[in-house]
């Protein structure tokens, strides 16, 4: 409750400092960690769904990191949305974050989600490696290309994410793979317990599936034949 803006919030900032922000929306855009060393943390419910939207109001771009910031900066548990991208070389880029001057950010439990560019409408990264873990870009919309990332140069990390509906395309450019990721065109979770198909060991087994190997446990009041007809083929 120290500041009513998150710029603000970092402009105060030094080194190893957590700014905790509330649940809730704010609607900022260009937001610049400025090179500083701090997390910025939003809010998650009992169950651990994101609780902190940050809206860029259609203007410009949600996120900035310019400042050759290291993986020290970290943005956590935030709805990243509602960007519109920033100008660079004649055009809009970056809806969501846009990432340059070898910029090294962390991204971790982070949504983007129904920002727009002309490059990059989700991500773009003109230089530098953020990483991003457990983050999805859902739903994002380039008018020319990379929905969900665009990668002009650099090579952002990416691992436990799930990235889908976005468009004209999920990824334009190179990344790196670091496990667990899941790209489709279409958002596709069968059973609806948060999982995605692609990582889900039983995608469509509502019961209790036990993680890495297609072993499912059929309780009290469950059907053995739903279990059944749930198996895939062979």
């Amino acid at each position: 409750d120290d500041y009513a803006k998150i710029k603000e919030a970092i402009n105060a900032a030094t080194a190893g400092d957590e700014i905790h922000v509330r649940a809730g929306t704010y609607y900022e855009n260009e937001i610049s960690p400025n090179g500083k060393k701090i997390s910025i943390i939003g809010e998650l419910s009992n169950d651990g769904d994101l609780l902190t939207t940050i809206d860029g109001y259609a203007a410009g771009s949600v996120i900035i990191c310019e400042d050759e910031e290291t993986p020290a900066t970290i943005f956590s548990n935030l709805i990243i949305a509602n960007g519109k991208g920033s100008w660079h070389s004649g055009h809009s880029v970056g809806g969501g974050l846009l990432n340059m001057n070898d910029s090294h950010a962390t991204f971790t439990n982070c949504l983007f989600t129904s920002n727009e560019a002309e490059y990059g409408a989700g991500i773009i990264c003109l230089s530098g490696s953020p990483d991003f873990s457990d983050c999805e870009i859902i739903g994002n919309s380039a008018i020319i290309e990379g929905g969900g990332l665009y990668v002009a140069s650099g090579q952002p990390v990416l691992s436990g994410c799930w990235i889908c509906d976005n468009t004209p395309e999920q990824i334009v450019g190179n990344y790196q793979e670091s496990g667990l990721n899941c790209i489709q065109n279409e958002c596709k979770d069968s059973d609806d317990d948060g999982v995605p198909d692609c990582l889900d060991p039983c995608p469509h087994w509502t019961g209790t599936c036990v993680d890495g190997i297609s072993i499912m446990e059929v309780a009290p009041g469950e059907s053995i034949q739903a279990a059944i007809d749930a198996l895939p083929p062979g």
